[in-house]
Order: C-alpha cells, then sequence, then structure tokens
C-alpha cells in the first residue's frame, strides 16, 4: 500500500524531529546544572538515549507484552479495553484487565497519527526516557546529591534489564519518569494546594500505566499531610492538602473504575 508506506514514513520523520527537539531541551536543561562532573554524565546519559534510539530503529526487540499494550491500543477509540488475543485466566473475555490504559492511549494517539504499529511503543519510550534525563539535571538541589543521583542515573541506563525494558518499549520507563516528577515535587519547600492536586493526577497516571504504583499513590497519600504541617505548622492545611490530593487521585482513576465495573462488576 503505497499511502500508507507514504504515511509511515512521514511519521517516522515527525517523531524523529519531535524527538531531536526533546533532546537539545534535555541538552539545554543539562547544561544549567552547576557540577560539572554531573552534567557530563547526564550528557553521556543523553547520547546514550540517542544510541539506544537508533538501535530500537534498526533492531526493534518487540516483547510478548509489548504486543499486548500494542493489541489494546487499537480499540482505545472503537472499544476501549477490548483486545484480539485473551491472555488472561482469571476471566475468560476478550476486555484486559492485567494492563492499565495510559500506554495503550499513548500507543493509540501516535498511531492515530503516525501510523507506527507496535513500533510506537519504542517512539514512546524514546522520548519519555530523554525528558528523564532531563529531570534528573533538576531533581536535587545539593551537589552530593546530584552527582549520587546521576551515577545512579547512569548505571541504571547501563543496565542489561533496562537496555530490554527500553528496547521493548515496556511500561517501565513511563513509570520512572512520573516517579521522579512525584519526588521532585515532594521535595518542594512549600506544598499548594494546586501542587497537591497534580501529585494526585501524576500518581494516578504512575497507577493507570502500571498497577504496581499503588504502592507509591498510598505512601505519597500518607506524605502529603505531613509534609505540608512540618513546612506550613497548619492543620488546616494539612487536611485540605489531604482532601485534595486524594480526590485528585481518585478522579484520575476514576474512568479505570467504571470500565472495571462496566466489564467485571468489581472496582
Amino acid at each position: 500500500n503505497r499511502s500508507l508506506d507514504l504515511k509511515v514514513v512521514l511519521g517516522g520523520t515527525l517523531l524523529s524531529a519531535a524527538y531531536c527537539g526533546v533532546f537539545f531541551y534535555s541538552v539545554q536543561r543539562i547544561l544549567q546544572t552547576d557540577n560539572k562532573t554531573v552534567r557530563y554524565i547526564l550528557l553521556f546519559c543523553a547520547l546514550w538515549t540517542v544510541m539506544l534510539f537508533y538501535v530500537s530503529l534498526l533492531h526493534p526487540v518487540i516483547l510478548w507484552d509489548t504486543w499486548q499494550i500494542y493489541d489494546m491500543s487499537k480499540y482505545v477509540f472503537s472499544d476501549f479495553g477490548y483486545m484480539d488475543q485473551i491472555r488472561q485466566h482469571i476471566a475468560f473475555t476478550h476486555y484486559e484487565m492485567a494492563f492499565p490504559p495510559v500506554m495503550p492511549v499513548g500507543i493509540a494517539v501516535i498511531n492515530l497519527v503516525f501510523d507506527m504499529g507496535v513500533n510506537a511503543c519504542v517512539y514512546f519510550n524514546s522520548i519519555v526516557l530523554m525528558l528523564l534525563v532531563a529531570a534528573f539535571s533538576k531533581l536535587f538541589q545539593s551537589e552530593l546529591y546530584q552527582l549520587s543521583g546521576a551515577i545512579v542515573l547512569l548505571f541504571t541506563m547501563l543496565g542489561l534489564s533496562f537496555i530490554l525494558i527500553y528496547l521493548g518499549g515496556l511500561t517501565q520507563i513511563l513509570g520512572f519518569y512520573l516517579l521522579v516528577l512525584i519526588i521532585m515535587m515532594l521535595m518542594q519547600s512549600k506544598l499548594t494546594l494546586k501542587d497537591c492536586a497534580v501529585l494526585g493526577v501524576l500518581c494516578g497516571l504512575n497507577l493507570m500505566n502500571r498497577f504496581d504504583a499503588l504502592a507509591v499513590a498510598a505512601v505519597v497519600l500518607l506524605m502529603v499531610p505531613i509534609v505540608v504541617y512540618v513546612n506550613q505548622k497548619s492543620m488546616q492545611k494539612s487536611v485540605q492538602s489531604f482532601a485534595v490530593y486524594g480526590s485528585s487521585l481518585l478522579v484520575t482513576c476514576f474512568p479505570w473504575m467504571i470500565y472495571s465495573v462496566v466489564h467485571f462488576s468489581n472496582i
């Protein structure tokens, strides 16, 4: 199909341009880092990400879970949660209960415009990983913590398991990035109610990306009122922050809860 080939080529070109934009944004953020050693480590991580990106284009390693995510993504806008291949044993149904929706929705949006097929998972991870490197440049204020964080990121990205997760187009990359954003917000000296609402959305997205992020959402639920009370010495603001975070978290997860009730009669 000639028109399809043209769409794929155009899509790949535009996504690569978007990736280049994210790369230059990340490099700009990294160059603002005061510690020279941290700057060099993060620049290496950014270049390593580019190399992995091109390796993924030449030799994609699409894993079984990735195919399941792609299978879900094909029906996001027509029959949400439907999948062609049944891979769950709890209930014999074509409606997914094991894989949360954030990644399939992201892949569906990319393929709606660019039609990259299952490879859209790797493109998605490429952009998220570069944003993750940029986020690490602002994660810590202390130079010692900056250096420690950069070294941890470096060895994580050089690890074989991490490389396989990235090249395979799995969900852990996005989960790692969302976790870093959550930590950055918790480390602010003053959490406003707006910040608590954003935290709830981030934790909700993290939970809707991987169900094992429920532990993170629960810990943050306990931490938010404590952090607010310690920094602002106000019990009223502490209670308000708890309510705002909890409400925001529930609202973010509410569509999946409705889906679960409709298809499985259970949350």
